[in-house]
């Protein structure tokens, strides 16, 4: 199921005004067409909602191995296989093609 995009500044101040009102979790939630767990994680860290980063794999290269590819591959014409030896052990010829 995919995601719904996260609360606009109109609904987290509709939120804010119902709680204040003394409406239930689940009734705010019914008003606004939204899950009643969006609404209590808005209520619980209005600050921090929708900060949190997503995990992810690691990125192979460090910001330092991307602009060397890009030096090499402009200053001195290397191709991508040659790139991967001269950057490191670890990087493939066609990690250093999806940079570029």
């Amino acid at each position: 199921m995919p995601r719904r995009p996260p609360l606009s500044e109109g609904e987290k101040g509709e939120i804010r005004a119902s709680k204040r009102a003394g409406l239930s979790i689940r009734s705010i939630a019914k008003d606004l067409g939204r899950d009643p767990k969006t609404i209590r994680a808005y209520l619980r860290d209005p600050e921090g909602y929708s900060q949190r980063q997503r995990p992810g794999r690691p990125r192979k290269l460090t910001p330092r191995d991307r602009r060397r590819i890009f030096q090499l591959a402009c200053t001195d014409g290397l191709r991508s296989a040659a790139i991967a030896k001269l950057i490191s052990p670890h990087v493939s010829k066609w990690t250093v093609r999806r940079e570029l």
